[in-house]
């Protein structure tokens, strides 16, 4: 009984989203999975910089626009149902944002947040911050920086490599998805211009 109820629900959903398949709501499909890749990968090729630039700053060239297809991308988005991720990573963003509110309610700007408060929001970045990462197809983030870059013709001859516990990260900063990437792998505090302080939820 119970196996013949689910299979009547299951094909029920079928035939609902097969009712989908017209072909108004393939271009509309193909579409919010092709034009958002073509978009990024136009507005980001002119940032790839010479070689002549890249070689002199080479700890700080960005080395993967070549892997930028126009076809496979927007392929790989059209498999991966594009437009489903999009509306659920934003429901996740938006619960993010919300789950976190309640534990900065009353606090004061300059001073460090109590245990509680941050309990609160690292619950809310494992939960909502994590799954947003992995409908933004970002499956698993590493703490460890495995960059073995010889800064001392930047930094001068006496320039050793060594860590005392504290650092700074510098992402590129191109999209959102760092910031959540950072808050994941460490608990970090962030650097803002002072105007961001005038936005209620970000403030």
């Amino acid at each position: 009984m119970f196996i013949s109820a689910l299979f009547s629900v299951l094909t029920t959903c079928l035939n609902y989203i097969w009712t989908w398949f017209t072909p108004f709501w393939i271009i509309i499909y193909v579409s919010m999975s092709i034009l958002p890749s073509w978009i990024t990968i136009y507005n980001n090729q002119h940032l790839e910089g010479s070689p002549e630039l890249n070689e002199k700053y080479h700890a700080f060239a960005r080395t993967d626009y070549k892997d930028w297809n126009p076809i496979i991308n927007p392929l790989v988005a059209m498999l991966t149902l594009a437009p489903i991720k999009t509306i659920v990573s934003w429901v996740l963003m938006v619960l993010y944002v919300i789950g976190c509110f309640p534990f900065l309610i009353g606090h004061k700007l300059g001073k460090p947040l109590s245990k509680f408060r941050v309990w609160g929001i690292k619950l809310m970045n494992i939960i909502f911050g994590r799954l947003h990462l992995f409908f933004c197809g970002v499956l698993f983030c590493s703490g460890q920086n495995a960059t073995n870059v010889d800064y001392k013709k930047y930094l001068g001859p006496e320039w050793k490599p060594k860590f005392t516990g504290a650092g700074i990260a510098v992402p590129n900063h191109q999209c959102w998805l760092d910031i959540l990437a950072l808050m994941n792998t460490k608990f970090v505090c962030f650097v803002a211009k002072e105007e961001l302080s005038k936005i209620p939820v970000i403030s």
